[in-house]
């Protein structure tokens, strides 16, 4: 697992056969091992200054900021981890459910069930206030952030793999991983919306 922040000056990898946490500043030297190992699924945010990890033992590792001692995520094992791209919320995938955290303190803020055996997908909105998971085949849900409430379910491809918005947040890309790609006008569906008297 590889991830970046923003800017690509700062990377975090999970490598060799025993996941070796590495860490690499664009221009500093060589790469950093962390003394951590068994590392799933890396996540950087935008800043570069939150890191997470999950483990191959269960649960994450949280690092709140650059140089603090990580924060124990606990919970099984986790097949995705990803910042929101303002750094506040970091949501993490297993399995059987999902959850979304705080970033400074690890303090899990909500948690739905999932009810899909396909690897789970998140992706954030560019503003951090919506994101997309695959709960269940064939749909994903787009969620409130800060609440986990259901804004809409999206029909989706089988499979959906790298759910992506646009940079203003108007699109969403669903690929599937053999069946196409699924695009969805966030601008139109609101339109619509407000045309039968709903908001959203």
């Amino acid at each position: 697992s590889f991830s970046a922040d923003a800017a690509g000056r700062h990377l975090a990898a999970g490598v060799g056969q025993d996941g070796r946490l590495c860490l690499l500043e664009r221009g500093a030297g060589p790469w950093l091992e962390t003394g951590f190992s068994g590392i799933e699924r890396v996540s950087l945010d935008d800043a570069g200054r939150r890191l997470a990890a999950s483990r191959s033992a269960g649960g994450a590792l949280l690092w709140p900021e650059p140089g603090a001692a990580p924060l124990v995520l606990p919970g099984g094992l986790l097949l995705a981890v990803r910042f929101s791209p303002d750094g506040r919320w970091l949501a993490a995938g297993a399995v059987d459910r999902f959850t979304v955290h705080d970033a400074a303190t690890g303090r899990q803020v909500w948690e739905r069930r999932r009810r899909s055996v396909n690897l789970p997908v998140v992706a954030w909105s560019p503003d951090s206030r919506r994101l997309v998971l695959n709960e269940a085949d064939g749909a994903v849900w787009l969620l409130d952030a800060a609440t986990g409430s259901e804004l809409a379910e999206l029909p989706a491809p089988p499979l959906v793999r790298s759910p992506a918005f646009s940079a203003d947040g108007r699109w969403l890309a669903l690929p599937g991983e053999k069946s196409g790609l699924d695009l969805w006008d966030f601008a139109a569906l609101r339109t619509q919306l407000a045309q039968l008297g709903l908001e959203w």
